[in-house]
Protein backbone atom coordinates (compact mmCIF):
# COMPACT_ATOMS: atom_id res chain seq x y z
CA UNK A 1 0.00 0.00 0.00
CA UNK A 2 1.60 3.06 -1.07
CA UNK A 3 1.34 5.48 2.01
CA UNK A 4 1.88 8.90 -0.65
CA UNK A 5 4.53 10.52 2.04
CA UNK A 6 6.14 11.90 -0.82
CA UNK A 7 3.58 13.57 -2.17
CA UNK A 8 2.59 15.09 1.12
CA UNK A 9 5.83 16.42 1.48
CA UNK A 10 5.25 18.50 -1.67
CA UNK A 11 2.62 19.31 -0.76
CA UNK A 12 3.76 20.89 2.64
CA UNK A 13 7.27 22.10 0.74
CA UNK A 14 4.50 23.86 -1.44
CA UNK A 15 2.74 25.76 1.36
CA UNK A 16 5.97 26.63 3.21
CA UNK A 17 7.62 28.18 0.13
CA UNK A 18 4.21 30.44 -0.12
CA UNK A 19 3.62 31.50 3.51
CA UNK A 20 0.95 33.48 2.87
CA UNK A 21 -1.14 30.50 1.70
CA UNK A 22 -2.38 28.84 -1.74
CA UNK A 23 -5.51 27.46 -2.94
CA UNK A 24 -5.98 23.86 -3.57
CA UNK A 25 -5.69 25.37 -7.70
CA UNK A 26 -2.58 26.93 -7.04
CA UNK A 27 -1.40 23.61 -5.39
CA UNK A 28 -2.71 21.82 -8.23
CA UNK A 29 -0.80 23.92 -11.12
CA UNK A 30 2.14 24.57 -8.83
CA UNK A 31 2.97 20.68 -8.68
CA UNK A 32 1.34 19.62 -11.77
CA UNK A 33 -1.05 17.37 -9.91
CA UNK A 34 -4.43 16.41 -10.21
CA UNK A 35 -6.76 18.38 -7.67
CA UNK A 36 -8.53 15.64 -6.53
CA UNK A 37 -5.37 14.30 -5.42
CA UNK A 38 -4.16 17.01 -4.15
CA UNK A 39 -7.33 17.83 -1.83
CA UNK A 40 -6.70 14.36 -0.71
CA UNK A 41 -3.43 15.48 0.71
CA UNK A 42 -4.86 18.52 2.00
CA UNK A 43 -7.19 16.51 4.35
CA UNK A 44 -4.71 13.85 5.48
CA UNK A 45 -2.57 17.17 6.30
CA UNK A 46 -5.14 19.02 7.85
CA UNK A 47 -6.07 16.20 10.01
CA UNK A 48 -2.96 15.56 11.28
CA UNK A 49 -2.52 19.13 12.45
CA UNK A 50 0.18 20.15 9.89
CA UNK A 51 -1.87 22.46 7.39
CA UNK A 52 -4.88 24.81 8.30
CA UNK A 53 -7.17 26.59 6.34
CA UNK A 54 -9.21 29.62 6.07
CA UNK A 55 -12.21 30.52 3.28
CA UNK A 56 -11.24 32.93 0.54
CA UNK A 57 -14.62 33.55 -0.76
CA UNK A 58 -15.68 30.10 -2.17
CA UNK A 59 -12.50 28.74 -1.95
CA UNK A 60 -9.62 27.79 0.63
CA UNK A 61 -6.58 29.09 1.55
CA UNK A 62 -4.82 26.96 3.16
CA UNK A 63 -1.53 27.47 5.27
CA UNK A 64 1.34 25.17 7.25
CA UNK A 65 -0.16 25.23 10.64
CA UNK A 66 2.70 25.43 13.10
CA UNK A 67 1.77 22.98 15.83
CA UNK A 68 3.13 20.35 17.92
CA UNK A 69 1.67 18.35 20.75
CA UNK A 70 3.87 19.67 23.57
CA UNK A 71 2.19 23.17 23.45
CA UNK A 72 -1.20 21.82 24.48
CA UNK A 73 0.13 19.47 26.86
CA UNK A 74 1.57 22.30 28.55
CA UNK A 75 -0.94 24.84 28.55
CA UNK A 76 -3.07 21.91 30.57
CA UNK A 77 -1.10 23.60 33.27
CA UNK A 78 -1.48 27.02 32.47
CA UNK A 79 2.39 26.89 32.11
CA UNK A 80 4.57 29.94 30.45
CA UNK A 81 5.97 28.41 27.44
CA UNK A 82 7.48 29.57 24.41
CA UNK A 83 8.32 27.29 21.43
CA UNK A 84 11.70 27.84 19.01
CA UNK A 85 13.00 26.15 16.06
CA UNK A 86 16.22 25.06 15.20
CA UNK A 87 17.00 29.00 14.46
CA UNK A 88 16.21 30.09 17.27
CA UNK A 89 13.00 31.67 15.86
CA UNK A 90 9.58 31.87 17.97
CA UNK A 91 6.80 29.66 16.74
CA UNK A 92 4.81 29.44 19.30
CA UNK A 93 4.09 31.51 22.65
CA UNK A 94 1.79 31.51 25.37
CA UNK A 95 -1.15 34.00 25.87
CA UNK A 96 0.42 34.49 29.74
CA UNK A 97 3.69 35.77 28.23
CA UNK A 98 1.92 38.27 25.65
CA UNK A 99 -0.36 39.62 28.25
CA UNK A 100 2.22 39.69 30.62
CA UNK A 101 4.25 41.80 28.32
CA UNK A 102 1.63 43.49 26.80
CA UNK A 103 2.81 42.42 23.33
CA UNK A 104 0.69 40.73 20.51
CA UNK A 105 1.38 37.71 18.81
CA UNK A 106 2.57 39.46 15.44
CA UNK A 107 5.42 40.90 17.28
CA UNK A 108 6.87 38.39 18.21
CA UNK A 109 5.95 34.53 15.83
CA UNK A 110 8.50 34.54 13.45
CA UNK A 111 11.31 36.28 14.85
CA UNK A 112 14.49 35.05 16.31
CA UNK A 113 14.69 35.26 20.01
CA UNK A 114 17.59 38.20 20.04
CA UNK A 115 14.93 40.01 18.13
CA UNK A 116 11.77 40.36 20.49
CA UNK A 117 11.69 42.36 23.32
CA UNK A 118 11.19 39.56 25.92
CA UNK A 119 13.54 39.98 28.71
CA UNK A 120 14.90 37.07 29.75
CA UNK A 121 16.03 36.92 25.88
CA UNK A 122 18.34 40.08 26.41
CA UNK A 123 20.72 37.84 28.85
CA UNK A 124 23.88 36.66 27.19
CA UNK A 125 24.17 34.11 29.19
CA UNK A 126 20.43 32.48 29.38
CA UNK A 127 20.41 32.81 25.34
CA UNK A 128 23.44 30.23 25.47
CA UNK A 129 21.11 28.35 27.51
CA UNK A 130 18.67 28.04 24.89
CA UNK A 131 21.62 27.38 22.10
CA UNK A 132 22.83 24.10 24.02
CA UNK A 133 18.93 23.05 23.88
CA UNK A 134 19.08 22.74 20.48
CA UNK A 135 21.97 20.49 20.62
CA UNK A 136 19.65 17.92 23.52
CA UNK A 137 20.82 19.81 26.54
CA UNK A 138 17.92 20.46 29.23
CA UNK A 139 18.53 23.19 31.87
CA UNK A 140 17.21 24.67 35.00
CA UNK A 141 18.02 28.59 35.65
CA UNK A 142 16.55 30.83 37.95
CA UNK A 143 16.34 34.42 36.55
CA UNK A 144 14.82 37.50 37.16
CA UNK A 145 13.82 40.59 34.58
CA UNK A 146 12.21 43.87 35.47
CA UNK A 147 9.32 45.27 33.02
CA UNK A 148 7.62 48.84 33.85
CA UNK A 149 8.00 48.91 37.69
CA UNK A 150 7.92 45.52 38.72
CA UNK A 151 10.82 43.00 39.26
CA UNK A 152 10.33 39.62 38.44
CA UNK A 153 11.66 36.18 39.18
CA UNK A 154 11.37 33.11 36.74
CA UNK A 155 12.37 29.36 37.01
CA UNK A 156 13.75 28.92 33.35
CA UNK A 157 13.90 25.12 31.94
CA UNK A 158 15.30 24.51 28.63
CA UNK A 159 13.57 21.47 27.46
CA UNK A 160 14.97 19.91 23.87
CA UNK A 161 11.74 18.40 21.49
CA UNK A 162 11.90 17.10 17.61
CA UNK A 163 9.25 18.96 15.47
CA UNK A 164 6.84 16.84 13.14
CA UNK A 165 9.20 17.45 10.33
CA UNK A 166 12.34 16.35 12.37
CA UNK A 167 13.71 19.65 13.06
CA UNK A 168 15.24 20.37 16.24
CA UNK A 169 13.81 22.28 18.49
CA UNK A 170 13.60 23.69 22.27
CA UNK A 171 10.51 24.59 24.72
CA UNK A 172 11.46 27.50 27.42
CA UNK A 173 9.04 27.36 30.06
CA UNK A 174 9.09 30.33 32.24
CA UNK A 175 7.74 29.20 36.03
CA UNK A 176 6.94 32.27 38.29
CA UNK A 177 8.57 31.44 40.86
CA UNK A 178 8.01 35.65 42.08
CA UNK A 179 6.40 35.10 44.95
CA UNK A 180 8.07 32.28 46.67
CA UNK A 181 11.75 33.95 45.95
CA UNK A 182 10.63 37.60 47.39
CA UNK A 183 9.22 35.65 50.51
CA UNK A 184 12.41 33.89 51.12
CA UNK A 185 14.26 37.39 51.01
CA UNK A 186 12.03 38.98 53.57
CA UNK A 187 12.53 35.65 56.08
CA UNK A 188 16.19 37.32 56.03
CA UNK A 189 15.19 40.43 57.48
CA UNK A 190 13.54 39.24 60.50
CA UNK A 191 13.10 36.15 62.33
CA UNK A 192 9.36 37.28 63.14
CA UNK A 193 7.91 37.28 59.57
CA UNK A 194 10.25 34.38 58.97
CA UNK A 195 8.22 32.54 61.15
CA UNK A 196 4.77 33.86 60.15
CA UNK A 197 5.66 32.89 56.40
CA UNK A 198 6.93 29.57 56.39
CA UNK A 199 4.25 27.46 58.03
CA UNK A 200 1.77 28.70 55.80
CA UNK A 201 4.13 27.82 52.57
CA UNK A 202 3.77 23.76 50.92
CA UNK A 203 7.16 24.48 50.37
CA UNK A 204 9.91 22.81 52.48
CA UNK A 205 11.69 24.96 54.58
CA UNK A 206 15.14 24.61 56.87
CA UNK A 207 17.45 26.20 58.34
CA UNK A 208 21.36 24.41 58.39
CA UNK A 209 24.08 26.02 60.84
CA UNK A 210 27.44 23.89 61.40
CA UNK A 211 25.75 20.84 59.57
CA UNK A 212 22.67 20.68 61.93
CA UNK A 213 19.33 21.01 61.60
CA UNK A 214 18.28 24.20 63.76
CA UNK A 215 14.62 24.41 62.46
CA UNK A 216 12.16 22.81 59.84
CA UNK A 217 8.59 24.42 58.67
CA UNK A 218 5.25 22.07 58.73
CA UNK A 219 5.30 21.36 54.96
CA UNK A 220 9.15 19.76 55.60
CA UNK A 221 8.08 17.97 58.67
CA UNK A 222 4.88 16.19 57.20
CA UNK A 223 6.33 15.27 54.03
CA UNK A 224 9.50 13.97 55.75
CA UNK A 225 7.32 12.49 58.54
CA UNK A 226 9.46 13.40 61.38
CA UNK A 227 8.87 15.92 64.56
CA UNK A 228 10.62 18.41 64.76
CA UNK A 229 11.68 17.79 68.06
CA UNK A 230 12.95 14.60 65.49
CA UNK A 231 14.57 17.12 63.11
CA UNK A 232 16.03 19.74 65.39
CA UNK A 233 20.29 19.20 66.27
CA UNK A 234 20.39 15.96 63.72
CA UNK A 235 23.00 16.42 61.03
CA UNK A 236 21.31 17.63 57.65
CA UNK A 237 22.87 14.72 56.07
CA UNK A 238 20.58 12.13 57.58
CA UNK A 239 18.08 12.92 55.56
CA UNK A 240 19.90 12.81 52.31
CA UNK A 241 20.53 9.09 50.51
CA UNK A 242 23.97 7.98 51.36
CA UNK A 243 25.47 9.42 47.66
CA UNK A 244 24.19 12.19 47.81
CA UNK A 245 26.04 13.69 51.46
CA UNK A 246 29.08 14.81 50.41
CA UNK A 247 27.86 16.36 47.39
CA UNK A 248 25.25 18.78 49.33
CA UNK A 249 27.58 19.49 52.45
CA UNK A 250 30.47 20.78 49.99
CA UNK A 251 27.85 23.16 48.51
CA UNK A 252 26.89 24.37 52.16
CA UNK A 253 30.79 24.94 53.09
CA UNK A 254 31.49 27.07 49.86
CA UNK A 255 28.39 29.09 49.99
CA UNK A 256 29.16 29.79 53.79
CA UNK A 257 33.07 30.28 52.83
CA UNK A 258 31.86 33.09 50.02
CA UNK A 259 33.04 30.47 47.39
CA UNK A 260 31.15 29.43 44.21
CA UNK A 261 27.92 27.19 44.82
CA UNK A 262 24.88 26.70 42.72
CA UNK A 263 22.06 28.39 44.66
CA UNK A 264 19.51 25.46 43.35
CA UNK A 265 20.09 22.01 42.94
CA UNK A 266 18.49 19.01 42.99
CA UNK A 267 18.67 16.36 45.75
CA UNK A 268 16.91 13.36 46.82
CA UNK A 269 15.71 13.50 50.89
CA UNK A 270 14.90 10.61 52.63
CA UNK A 271 11.52 10.52 55.09
CA UNK A 272 11.61 8.17 58.44
CA UNK A 273 10.19 4.78 57.01
CA UNK A 274 12.92 5.00 54.35
CA UNK A 275 10.76 6.82 50.84
CA UNK A 276 12.94 8.65 48.67
CA UNK A 277 11.49 11.88 47.85
CA UNK A 278 13.34 13.77 44.98
CA UNK A 279 13.62 17.53 45.51
CA UNK A 280 14.99 21.42 44.04
CA UNK A 281 16.94 22.88 46.95
CA UNK A 282 17.19 26.64 46.34
CA UNK A 283 20.13 27.67 49.74
CA UNK A 284 20.85 30.96 50.16
CA UNK A 285 23.28 32.46 53.31
CA UNK A 286 21.36 34.43 56.40
CA UNK A 287 22.65 35.36 59.30
CA UNK A 288 20.39 33.17 62.12
CA UNK A 289 20.84 33.85 66.03
CA UNK A 290 23.65 36.54 65.24
CA UNK A 291 25.65 33.76 63.23
CA UNK A 292 25.64 32.48 59.36
CA UNK A 293 23.50 29.55 58.21
CA UNK A 294 22.08 28.51 54.93
CA UNK A 295 18.32 28.85 54.73
CA UNK A 296 16.80 25.91 52.37
CA UNK A 297 13.69 26.20 50.70
CA UNK A 298 12.52 22.65 49.52
CA UNK A 299 10.43 22.02 46.93
CA UNK A 300 9.12 18.40 46.64
CA UNK A 301 9.41 17.09 43.02
CA UNK A 302 7.36 13.79 42.72
CA UNK A 303 3.91 15.74 41.24
CA UNK A 304 6.29 18.15 38.62
CA UNK A 305 8.78 15.28 37.89
CA UNK A 306 6.00 13.10 36.58
CA UNK A 307 4.50 16.09 34.35
CA UNK A 308 8.13 16.35 32.60
CA UNK A 309 8.57 12.95 31.76
CA UNK A 310 4.98 12.49 31.06
CA UNK A 311 5.30 15.67 28.57
CA UNK A 312 8.53 14.28 26.76
CA UNK A 313 7.22 10.57 26.44
CA UNK A 314 3.53 12.07 25.06
CA UNK A 315 5.53 14.34 22.91
CA UNK A 316 7.41 10.90 21.25
CA UNK A 317 4.75 8.90 21.19
CA UNK A 318 2.47 11.46 19.28
CA UNK A 319 5.28 11.13 16.72
CA UNK A 320 5.15 7.34 16.69
CA UNK A 321 1.55 7.78 16.26
CA UNK A 322 2.48 10.08 12.93
CA UNK A 323 4.50 7.02 11.60
CA UNK A 324 1.58 4.33 12.12
CA UNK A 325 -0.08 2.66 9.07
CA UNK A 326 -2.38 0.14 10.53
CA UNK A 327 -5.03 -0.11 13.53
CA UNK A 328 -2.84 -2.87 14.97
CA UNK A 329 -0.02 -0.51 15.19
CA UNK A 330 -2.20 2.53 16.84
CA UNK A 331 -3.16 0.39 19.32
CA UNK A 332 0.36 -1.23 20.15
CA UNK A 333 1.02 2.65 20.63
CA UNK A 334 -1.44 3.71 22.84
CA UNK A 335 -1.12 0.77 24.96
CA UNK A 336 2.81 1.51 25.49
CA UNK A 337 1.77 5.10 25.97
CA UNK A 338 -0.16 4.33 29.00
CA UNK A 339 1.86 1.62 30.35
CA UNK A 340 4.63 4.13 29.88
CA UNK A 341 3.38 7.01 30.70
CA UNK A 342 0.45 6.63 32.43
CA UNK A 343 1.98 4.04 34.84
CA UNK A 344 -1.42 1.72 34.13
CA UNK A 345 -1.13 -2.05 33.82
CA UNK A 346 -4.88 -2.76 33.00
CA UNK A 347 -6.28 -1.24 29.96
CA UNK A 348 -7.51 -1.90 26.32
CA UNK A 349 -8.07 -0.69 23.27
CA UNK A 350 -10.75 -1.30 21.32
CA UNK A 351 -11.79 0.16 17.95
CA UNK A 352 -15.67 0.76 16.74
CA UNK A 353 -16.94 -0.93 13.69
CA UNK A 354 -20.68 0.20 12.98
CA UNK A 355 -22.41 -1.56 16.21
CA UNK A 356 -19.99 -3.52 16.98
CA UNK A 357 -17.14 -2.73 19.45
CA UNK A 358 -14.15 -5.14 18.78
CA UNK A 359 -11.17 -5.87 21.28
CA UNK A 360 -7.85 -5.18 19.37
CA UNK A 361 -5.50 -5.11 22.15
CA UNK A 362 -5.55 -4.94 25.87
CA UNK A 363 -2.61 -5.90 29.17
CA UNK A 364 -2.86 -6.84 32.40
CA UNK A 365 -5.69 -8.53 34.11
CA UNK A 366 -7.26 -10.86 31.86
CA UNK A 367 -10.74 -11.73 33.58
CA UNK A 368 -13.65 -12.25 31.89
CA UNK A 369 -12.53 -9.92 28.77
CA UNK A 370 -15.09 -9.46 26.10
CA UNK A 371 -13.84 -10.17 22.59
CA UNK A 372 -16.62 -8.55 20.81
CA UNK A 373 -19.46 -6.02 22.28
CA UNK A 374 -22.59 -5.05 20.98
CA UNK A 375 -23.20 -1.12 21.30
CA UNK A 376 -26.77 -2.53 23.14
CA UNK A 377 -25.14 -3.92 25.60
CA UNK A 378 -24.85 -2.88 29.37
CA UNK A 379 -21.23 -1.56 29.94
CA UNK A 380 -19.48 1.65 30.87
CA UNK A 381 -17.45 1.27 27.38
CA UNK A 382 -20.88 1.41 25.47
CA UNK A 383 -22.28 3.96 27.09
CA UNK A 384 -19.05 6.17 26.77
CA UNK A 385 -19.50 5.67 22.93
CA UNK A 386 -23.42 6.22 22.96
CA UNK A 387 -22.58 9.18 24.89
CA UNK A 388 -19.71 10.23 23.00
CA UNK A 389 -17.96 11.40 26.00
CA UNK A 390 -15.16 10.38 28.72
CA UNK A 391 -16.64 8.49 31.84
CA UNK A 392 -14.37 8.31 34.90
CA UNK A 393 -15.82 6.40 37.58
CA UNK A 394 -13.96 6.39 41.33
CA UNK A 395 -15.98 3.54 42.28
CA UNK A 396 -17.24 0.93 39.82
CA UNK A 397 -19.43 -0.64 42.57
CA UNK A 398 -21.73 2.49 42.82
CA UNK A 399 -22.29 2.32 38.81
CA UNK A 400 -25.34 0.54 37.37
CA UNK A 401 -23.64 0.33 34.20
CA UNK A 402 -20.48 -1.38 35.21
CA UNK A 403 -19.89 -4.89 34.06
CA UNK A 404 -16.68 -6.62 35.68
CA UNK A 405 -14.73 -7.61 32.89
CA UNK A 406 -11.40 -7.59 35.17
CA UNK A 407 -11.73 -9.44 38.37
CA UNK A 408 -11.01 -6.62 41.47
CA UNK A 409 -11.81 -3.36 39.38
CA UNK A 410 -12.65 -0.71 41.79
CA UNK A 411 -12.58 2.17 39.73
CA UNK A 412 -12.59 3.10 35.49
CA UNK A 413 -11.62 5.54 33.07
CA UNK A 414 -13.21 5.24 29.78
CA UNK A 415 -12.06 7.74 26.63
CA UNK A 416 -13.80 7.49 23.36
CA UNK A 417 -11.64 8.09 20.16
CA UNK A 418 -13.81 10.43 18.43
CA UNK A 419 -12.99 12.15 14.64
CA UNK A 420 -15.67 13.97 12.64
CA UNK A 421 -18.10 13.66 15.39
CA UNK A 422 -17.86 9.45 14.78
CA UNK A 423 -16.23 7.25 18.04
CA UNK A 424 -13.79 5.32 15.87
CA UNK A 425 -12.56 3.80 19.14
CA UNK A 426 -12.36 3.48 22.64
CA UNK A 427 -9.19 3.59 25.20
CA UNK A 428 -10.39 1.94 28.47
CA UNK A 429 -8.22 1.97 31.85
CA UNK A 430 -9.06 0.37 34.85
CA UNK A 431 -7.81 0.19 38.43
CA UNK A 432 -7.55 -1.86 41.42
CA UNK A 433 -7.90 1.03 44.01
CA UNK A 434 -10.85 3.06 44.38
CA UNK A 435 -10.65 6.77 42.82
CA UNK A 436 -7.43 6.24 40.63
CA UNK A 437 -7.73 8.55 38.27
CA UNK A 438 -7.92 12.44 38.39
CA UNK A 439 -8.25 15.53 36.13
CA UNK A 440 -4.96 15.64 34.89
CA UNK A 441 -5.35 11.88 33.99
CA UNK A 442 -8.39 12.39 32.33
CA UNK A 443 -7.25 16.14 30.44
CA UNK A 444 -3.69 14.14 29.01
CA UNK A 445 -5.41 11.19 28.24
CA UNK A 446 -8.06 13.21 25.90
CA UNK A 447 -5.40 15.00 24.17
CA UNK A 448 -3.09 11.55 23.42
CA UNK A 449 -7.34 10.60 22.35
CA UNK A 450 -7.52 13.40 19.78
CA UNK A 451 -4.00 12.05 18.34
CA UNK A 452 -4.76 8.61 17.93
CA UNK A 453 -8.31 9.88 16.18
CA UNK A 454 -6.34 12.08 13.60
CA UNK A 455 -3.93 8.98 13.24
CA UNK A 456 -7.19 6.53 12.65
CA UNK A 457 -8.71 9.13 10.09
CA UNK A 458 -5.54 9.29 8.22
CA UNK A 459 -4.90 5.59 7.62
CA UNK A 460 -8.90 5.75 6.40
CA UNK A 461 -8.13 8.13 4.27
CA UNK A 462 -5.34 6.98 2.59
CA UNK A 463 -7.18 3.74 2.54
CA UNK A 464 -10.08 5.29 0.36
CA UNK A 465 -7.92 7.31 -1.74
CA UNK A 466 -6.17 3.58 -3.21
CA UNK A 467 -8.87 1.49 -2.78
CA UNK A 468 -7.66 -0.83 0.12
Amino acid sequence: MRDYQNELNLVKQALKDDPQGLTITDISQKLHLNRNSVAKYLDVLQISGQVTFRRLGPAKLYTIAERVPIYSILNIAKYNVIILDNELVIRQISENILLLLELDNGSVIGKRIDETPIPVFQNEELRRKVERGLKGEYSSTECRFSFKTEEHVCNMQVIPLVFDEGVNGVVVHLEDITERVMAEEKLKESDKLYLTVVEKTSDGIAIVQDGLVLFANRATQDRLKYSLEDLEGQPFTRFLIPSEGERVTGYNINRLGGHDAPTIYETVFLDKNGGEHPVEVNANTITFRDRQAVLAVIRFLGERNWYIDALKALHRNSILLGEARSLKQVADITIETIRGIFRREDAEFISVEGEWLRLVETVGRTGALRREVHISDRGLITRAVKEKSTLMVRDVRQSSDYFEARYGTLSEIVIPVISWGEVLAVINIESLDVDAFDTMDRELLQIFAQHVANTLRRISLIKDDTGE
